[in-house]
């Protein structure tokens, strides 16, 4: 008898915020083949109507993972409005400049991943915050 994996669950769902299409995608495909709802955004205006419409308790949205450089408002922005909103919702950085990583740090990011990093770092975070994460080993892929 063969087994299927469970689908994913309303709190599998993940906000991938990168302008890099590339990048974005990449995320996307992987973290859809772990078994999770994800869904992207371009841009820091674009993250934050996303997450003010999937955040909890209502939403199914279990974490963001945000590019500090995004264009029209950065990483560290759309953590600013998240909290002047009460939004909260756990945020992992990602940027290849520690000073952007360490100010998103300030701003209580769960985790900050510095680029490029392993898709098993990323599955790491994911299954701290994220309810029921499916488990499987990641492959040793670099971005």
């Amino acid at each position: 008898m063969q087994s299927f994996p469970d689908p994913p669950s309303p709190q599998h769902t993940i906000l991938i915020a990168e302008d890099q299409p590339l990048i974005r995608d990449l995320l996307t495909s992987f973290l859809r083949e772990e078994g999770y709802a994800v869904v992207g955004a371009a841009d820091g205006t674009e993250a934050i109507q996303l997450i003010s419409k999937l955040a909890p308790p209502a939403g199914p949205l279990c974490l963001g993972v945000v590019d500090m450089m995004l264009p029209e408002l950065d990483g560290p922005a759309v953590m600013d409005h998240l909290a002047q909103q009460g939004i909260l919702v756990p945020i992992v950085a990602m940027s290849a400049v520690q000073a952007n990583l360490l100010a998103a740090q300030a701003r209580g990011a769960r985790a900050a991943l510095v680029n490029p990093f392993e898709l098993g770092q990323l599955l790491g975070v994911i299954s701290q915050h994220c309810l029921h994460a499916p488990s499987s080993a990641a492959p040793a892929l670099f971005f």
